[in-house]
């Protein structure tokens, strides 16, 4: 309904095995687990693109994965977990909306939609900007990507009326956060040992 608060932790409620969730791959504190739930951000994510390109739909609460994620572009996941962090929207529209979200296993594919009332014609178009950057300890390493993506107000004929900036997000590499561990350990031992570190 109008000015309601969907909270995907909430709607969801906690992943247990009891709810009927399996273990799978998830990211924690920057590593990759076995988690009860895990796979679950593939549906918050989608969600997530789907709500960007809804006129009105706000995000409240939504945070990037650690590591850019295979199954959408950067910029356009929404990682969680239980309690925290959450995916959160509001809708700003004068109407209700119905979420919906199908999976077919055959296609191993997920389609989620949302569906509303439009008087006015008026749509979201996206862009976005990505930027490498570098390590600021060790510069030559190329750690990740920022990745800031635009919501361009469009009317019906296609003009734009604004724009809406999500959170800027950080990205970072495998490789660049294993290099770095590593250089990291080196130079702890280094310094254990008594060596002077460069």
């Amino acid at each position: 309904y109008p000015g309601d608060v969907f909270s995907y932790n909430e709607t969801l409620g906690q992943r247990t095995e009891e709810a009927g969730f399996l273990p799978a791959g998830a990211y924690e504190n920057g590593e990759v687990v076995e988690e009860v739930g895990g796979g679950i951000c593939q549906v918050s994510s989608t969600l997530y693109s789907a709500m960007l390109y809804g006129y009105k739909l706000t995000t409240v609460e939504r945070y990037p994965h650690y590591f850019p994620v295979d199954y959408l572009e950067k910029g356009y996941d929404a990682t969680v977990s239980w309690p925290k962090p959450d995916f959160k929207f509001r809708n700003d529209r004068d109407f209700p909306i119905k979420l919906t979200a199908v999976c077919n296993n055959d296609e191993r594919s997920l389609t989620v939609q949302i569906l509303g009332t439009n008087l006015d014609g008026l749509y979201m178009h996206l862009t976005k900007q990505t930027l490498a950057y570098n390590n600021t300890k060790y510069p030559w390493i190329m750690e990740g990507y920022g990745v800031q993506v635009f919501r361009h107000i469009m009317d019906g004929n296609g003009m734009p009326l604004g724009q809406v900036n999500e959170i800027y997000d950080v990205y970072h590499t495998h490789e660049a956060t294993e290099q770095i561990k590593a250089l990291d350990a080196q130079a702890a031992a280094q310094a254990a040992a008594g060596v002077p570190v460069m």
